[in-house]
C-alpha cells in the first residue's frame, strides 16, 4: 500500500505497479485500497501498511505511545488475517546520502511480533476493530523494546 502521492511521476506509478504497490487515499476514499488489500489477503498474498498511516518519528510513532490508525486492523477483521508487527530501526539514516555512495553504508535492524489475530466475526467490527488496535499497539512497543534490549540500541534510534 503506497500514497497515491508517491503515483504522480510516470516513471513512479511503472515501478510501483510492477513492484507490486497499490495506492491508497490517505485523506480521503480509502474504500478502494481496503478492498485491493483484502483480495490480496483472500489470495493468500502479504500486505505491507504503515499501521500510523505513514512513516512515523518520534512522539508521532506507535512505538513511542501514539495511537495507530485502525484500518489495518478493519482489514484484518474483514479477512480474518492476523497482523504481524515489524519494527524497523535506522531508516532515517537512508535520507541521507552518504549510505548510498559505494563502500558506504547505513545501519538497520529489524525484528517481527508475534502475530496479533483479530476477533472472531460475529464480534461488533467497531468493538473488534478497537480491541485489535490496542493489542497491536502493545505488540508493537513490545517488539520494539524486544528489538533494543536484543542489540543494546538507545531510545534515540
Amino acid at each position: 500500500m503506497a500514497r497515491q502521492e508517491f503515483y504522480q511521476p510516470t516513471w513512479a506509478r511503472f515501478l510501483l505497479d510492477n513492484g507490486g504497490a497499490f495506492p491508497v487515499d490517505r485523506f480521503g476514499w480509502s474504500l478502494p485500497a481496503v478492498r485491493t488489500a483484502a483480495r490480496l489477503l483472500d489470495d493468500g498474498q502479504v500486505v505491507g501498511v504503515f499501521p500510523e498511516g505513514g512513516v512515523a518519528q518520534g512522539a508521532l510513532s506507535v512505538l513511542r505511545g501514539a495511537r495507530l490508525k485502525q484500518g489495518v486492523c478493519t482489514i484484518s477483521f474483514a479477512t480474518q488475517v492476523p497482523i504481524i508487527p515489524v519494527v524497523v530501526l535506522g531508516t532515517h539514516e537512508l535520507n541521507h546520502v552518504a549510505p548510498w555512495l559505494p563502500f558506504r553504508r547505513a545501519r538497520l535492524w529489524t525484528r517481527f511480533g508475534a502475530p496479533v489475530a483479530p476477533l472472531p466475526r460475529g464480534t461488533q467490527r467497531r468493538a473488534a476493530r478497537e480491541a485489535q488496535a490496542k493489542h497491536l499497539e502493545a505488540a508493537f512497543r513490545e517488539t520494539y523494546m524486544s528489538l533494543r534490549q536484543m542489540h543494546n540500541l538507545s531510545d534515540s534510534i
